[in-house]
């Protein structure tokens, strides 16, 4: 059993101990001095009032996101798919013959984004840092340790159980943040146990297995949740006077969690509600705000409307009403009843120290406003001209190829034959002008300069580089160092990017799961891993894990990589960069006694190095004992020996000052070699552009020589053997006409 704490240690700094300890209801119950009930009654929560507030705030919000974003929604979600948005002209009829490709420049960057985050995010195997309020209490340094051990365990595992499924989760975030600019995640703890019935009767024990006992985090789509527009823009689920969260389930999800109250928190539905009090709730498509961006991201189908009889979808809402000073919470069917008490958030969820369990985060930022422009949307109009231009291209090619027929009107031409384009095709005409083809022209260059223009105006805005950004910068793109240059200017972008979303998201959510862990994680097996892998016996001489431990403050970051949006080798370089740095501002401190040389870490140096080169198990993968602590040299108490240690000091901090002057000149010299040998290469460069110049030229000239010398060699050897066979005929005729004569005829 684990043991309860008592008064003599503050476990989060105060003079009290903390709900997580106390109970919650105890606390509210002292604070009002009556039951649950007569607590909600002296505080006039009136359920008619809650659930005619719950409707007003239901219609406001829907009537604004209706017309201020789910137009620009379902715009985004279309882009991805790769589909053109309602309303395009590539839907009129006039378009029905005309190309209608859509550029895939959304999706590409989306994908991008996504596979950066995912590099980020997964670096190292440790996904969080957890880290004490005080760094100098053993105690809270433990804690830290252990807690951070549990984060990184629930992260890492993806079993029904005991997993968190972070990495699905991380991504669906970064995805509907770069659609919608907005992320919306619940988080709760979750206990379920087996049906006895589904345990075969051998096997059965006292206590049915447990299925899930875990924290959760759900994701929910952005328009399924329902805010104060008029919020705090920097924290707007936990400032808006109303929050309304939309969960559309079957008849049988909606009824077992009015059974089992999961989901709830700790707050109780109504006893009479029943079964088919929910059945006859069930809808085909719900709220009818909501409908449009569920159809685009589905691409043109609801799920929700195919869905009837026992299959049906019913919506249950989950209410956060601010009442005064108060902040309430309840559960309806349908926004119509209310199926559950109307109970504090503090009651509800003792967790979190009455904050909502539900986090808002975003893609982008714009100051002030709680629904900013998404930046997909922010990409679309460039989309747009992009899809045009390629379009266009496409209509003037296809002309080319196939160029428009021209027909005699009154001709009795088969005009079938006429529009079957095809090798072998016979067109029988009467003259020969009743059928002529309009060939346009070429498509002229500064269409295809327009589009690369285009191009790099779409990358630069989404902070994503690729062959497009090449073409479209050639002059740079030319050499290795240009398109490190080019590739340089876009990781700013994408790292602003993530940092939003991990700043108002990811590390808000993971402190909520924090807390929760701190007052619900009971399973032995989790809490003996997770002590065995901070060591607390080793580093801390803690052998037993009580709830005091569990309940120490503690923050919590996300271990992002080093410039995440970087290439793996300049990752390495930039921390090699930066640690030869501090070593040397560090080191006249250090030798001079005002400073202790600061103790590295070897496993966060391991990890960090081996996750930019993609592994991120490295610390237990190659390595041993990494956290033990090291042990320092015996010394002795001989201050000769002191004196030779301190001149032996002095003499590598004179090496090490005479290596580092070395380096410099050695570097200087080769930055001047580099300069003149780049000089010399142009000059060399020029020379031979000049000499390949002049040997053309002596070419051209000889072939030109060589082919004359060869005419005047054919004409000449032509008119010789033209005089050969005149000269062989006259000889012949003569040799004839001798041979007559001595024969005695008479020649002819």
């Amino acid at each position: 059993m684990i043991p309860q704490p008592d008064n003599t240690r503050p476990v989060d700094g105060s003079d009290h101990r903390t709900q997580a300890m106390t109970g919650a209801a105890t606390y509210l119950d002292a604070v009002a001095g009556e039951s649950d009930a007569g607590y909600q009654f002296k505080l006039d929560i009136n359920e008619a009032d809650c659930l005619k507030r719950a409707q007003e705030a239901a219609s406001q919000a829907s009537t604004y996101v209706q017309t201020a974003v789910r137009a620009q929604w379902a715009r985004s979600y279309k882009a991805f798919r790769n589909e053109h948005f309602d309303g395009s002209k590539y839907h009129a009829a006039e378009y029905r013959g005309r190309s209608k490709y859509f550029r895939p420049k959304t999706r590409i960057a989306v994908l991008k984004k996504m596979a950066m985050a995912a590099q980020a995010l997964y670096s190292t195997s440790d996904v969080v840092s957890v880290a004490a309020q005080d760094e100098s209490d053993d105690y809270q340094v433990a804690a830290a340790s252990l807690k951070q051990q549990i984060l990184n365990y629930r992260m890492s595992r993806i079993s029904r159980r005991n997993g968190l499924r972070w990495f699905l989760t991380a991504m669906g975030a970064v995805q509907t943040a770069l659609l919608t600019g907005l992320i919306v995640s619940k988080q709760y703890w979750t206990y379920r146990e087996d049906d006895p019935r589904s345990v075969h009767p051998s096997r059965r024990t006292g206590k049915p297995p447990v299925i899930e006992d875990r924290p959760e985090i759900q994701l929910i789509p952005p328009e399924n949740c329902l805010f104060d527009p008029n919020a705090d823009w920097t924290n707007p689920a936990q400032t808006s006077q109303y929050l309304i969260l939309r969960f559309p389930m079957s008849v049988d999800e909606a009824w077992n969690m009015v059974k089992s109250g999961s989901q709830a928190g700790d707050m109780r539905f109504k006893p009479n509600i029943k079964r088919e009090d929910i059945a006859a709730r069930m809808q085909t498509a719900g709220p009818q705000d909501a409908t449009s961006t569920r159809v685009a991201r589905e691409g043109g189908r609801d799920p929700k409307q195919m869905a009837s009889n026992n299959y049906g979808r019913v919506w249950v809402y989950e209410v956060f009403l601010r009442i005064g000073d108060l902040d309430v919470v309840f559960w309806t069917l349908d926004n119509q009843v209310v199926i559950s008490e109307i109970v504090p958030v503090r009651q509800a969820y003792p967790a979190l120290s009455g904050e909502r369990p539900v986090t808002i985060g975003y893609g982008s930022i714009e100051a002030f406003k709680s629904t900013p422009m998404s930046p997909v949307e922010s990409w679309q109009q460039m989309q747009m001209e992009t899809n045009d231009q390629a379009n266009l291209r496409l209509d003037h090619m296809k002309n080319v190829v196939t160029p428009a027929a021209k027909v005699v009107r009154g001709k009795s031409i088969d005009l079938q034959q006429v529009q079957a384009r095809g090798p072998n095709r016979v067109v029988m005409v009467g003259e020969p002008g009743d059928v002529e083809y309009w060939q346009p022209q070429d498509l002229p260059q500064s269409a295809f300069v327009e589009n690369n223009m285009l191009t790099g105006d779409f990358d630069s805005l989404a902070g994503v580089f690729d062959a497009g950004s090449v073409s479209s910068n050639r002059q740079l793109g030319e050499t290795v160092g240009g398109m490190r240059l080019l590739a340089h200017s876009t990781n700013p972008v994408n790292d602003f990017d993530l940092n939003v979303l991990v700043e108002t998201w990811a590390e808000p959510v993971l402190w909520q799961v924090m807390k929760l862990e701190e007052m619900y994680e009971t399973d032995a097996t989790v809490l003996a891993v997770c002590g065995q892998k901070a060591r607390l016996w080793e580093r801390f001489g803690i052998n037993e894990i009580t709830d005091e431990l569990l309940a120490m403050e503690s923050s919590v970051t996300i271990k992002l990589g080093v410039g995440s949006s970087n290439l793996p080798q300049e990752k390495i370089q930039k921390l090699q960069m930066a640690w030869a740095t501090a070593q040397g501002i560090l080191a006249p401190y250090v030798e001079a006694g005002a400073i202790q040389a600061p103790k590295p870490k070897p496993k966060e140096i391991i990890e960090t190095i081996f996750g930019a080169a993609g592994f991120q198990d490295a610390g237990d993968r190659f390595f041993e004992d990494l956290d033990a602590p090291m042990q320092p040299p015996q010394q002795q108490g001989d201050p000769g020996k002191a004196m030779d240690a301190q001149a032996k000091m002095a003499q590598v901090a004179a090496q090490r000052e005479g290596k580092q002057l070395d380096y410099n000149a050695k570097m200087a010299a080769l930055k001047q070699k580099r300069e003149e040998t780049i000089a010399r290469i142009s000059t060399e460069h020029m020379r031979a552009l000049a000499e390949i110049g002049r040997a053309k030229l002596d070419n051209e000239h000889h072939e030109g020589m060589q082919a004359r010398d060869h005419v005047h060699d054919m004409h000449r050897s032509e008119i010789e053997r033209n005089h050969a066979m005149m000269r062989d005929t006259l000889n012949a005729e003569r040799a004839a006409a001798q041979g007559q004569l001595e024969s005695g005829q008479q020649p002819q």
